[in-house]
């Protein structure tokens, strides 16, 4: 699933701007969680789980902006390997004692569901960082050309087959031959390669959540594309 294609990124996108905030039935809990967290949430996502099933539930996600969490810890001294489980304990009770059923009700994914239904359902709180979803889509938004392009301006020349990527994934570099594709597996061509990458992609980094860290490029070939994969991209891809 890619997580910046869900309607509660968009929304936090829309927070980040400062085009919207978080609905009024959200505000308690935002600010018990910024009070308990330092992060305020930026969005939340509703939607019930197993509709019609024997154990149906409310799935709840919060969309947090993860450096402002690191950027406490670091000032803290808390390690957060100490910190998530706090976060996994103590945020969804938060949730649950500063919420409505009658006010999520409208929130709900789909709809259909009123808010005596939702009292009735225990709730699945989860918690997403922004960054790694807006650096996804900062990926995904290069077009096939783009890529190719850049792949162009590697210094191939004619052992270049096609660089292609999957949704906001890792570009591959496809050259001819499974020899010279391990011929280029090295660190030293990997990082050039990687940081070159990360100049064309951050054109569109809206919220500068990209870093050459955040990047890599991978290398393959068309002789393992077309003996391993039967020249299916489906296959290659899952």
């Amino acid at each position: 699933m890619s997580l910046f294609r869900e309607p509660d990124f968009e929304r936090a996108c829309s927070v980040m701007r400062g085009d919207e905030v978080l609905p009024a039935a959200f505000t308690p809990f935002a600010n018990a969680f910024e009070r308990e967290f330092i992060a305020r949430p930026l969005a939340v996502g509703l939607e019930v789980i197993g509709p019609g099933s024997s154990f149906p539930r409310l799935g709840v996600r919060v969309w947090i902006e993860g450096e402002a969490v690191i950027r406490h810890l670091r000032s803290t001294g808390e390690d957060y390997v100490d910190f998530m489980p706090r976060l996994r304990s103590v945020a969804p009770g938060m949730f649950a004692g500063t919420t409505e059923p009658a006010g999520l009700a409208p929130h709900v994914r789909h709809g259909g569901i009123d808010a005596a239904e939702l009292a009735r359902l225990p709730q699945q709180v989860s918690f997403w960082d922004f960054e790694p979803a807006a650096a996804e889509r900062v990926r995904a938004a290069l077009s096939a050309d783009d890529l190719q392009r850049w792949g162009e301006s590697l210094g191939l020349g004619d052992e270049l087959w096609c660089v292609t990527s999957m949704g906001g994934a890792a570009p591959v570099v496809f050259v001819q031959t499974a020899e010279h594709a391990a011929q280029l597996r090295g660190p030293e061509t990997l990082e050039a390669w990687r940081d070159s990458y990360f100049e064309l992609a951050r054109a569109n980094d809206e919220f500068n959540c990209l870093s050459p860290g955040s990047c890599r490029v991978e290398v393959d070939s068309r002789e393992t594309f077309e003996t391993r994969y039967g020249s299916s991209w489906y296959e290659y891809w899952h």
